[in-house]
């Protein structure tokens, strides 16, 4: 499993603006969206988007206002490698 880059690095959220980040989140809340299908195989998150898409406005900002203060990491990733069958 590999994990985003959440420090205010340049590789992660460092040019994030806090209304990106807020709005990262909402765009779940709203009811016209639909989840797309995963098929074995296919990438999946496992950020629980819909949970903190129901999180208030002041409190996503909280958290990206505490995810400033983490020291900046250099961490670039490969997001995602599509499954060969043979793990």
């Amino acid at each position: 499993m590999r994990s985003a880059n959440l420090t205010p690095h340049a590789t992660g959220i460092g040019h994030w603006t806090p209304e990106q980040f807020v709005q990262r989140f909402k765009i779940y809340a709203d009811s016209a969206y639909v989840a797309p299908k995963v098929r074995p195989g296919d990438f999946q998150t496992v950020m629980p988007w819909n949970s903190y898409s129901g999180m208030t406005e002041h409190d996503l900002l909280a958290i990206f206002e505490y995810l400033k203060t983490v020291a900046p990491v250099d961490h670039s990733f490969e997001r995602f490698t599509p499954s060969t069958g043979i793990e």
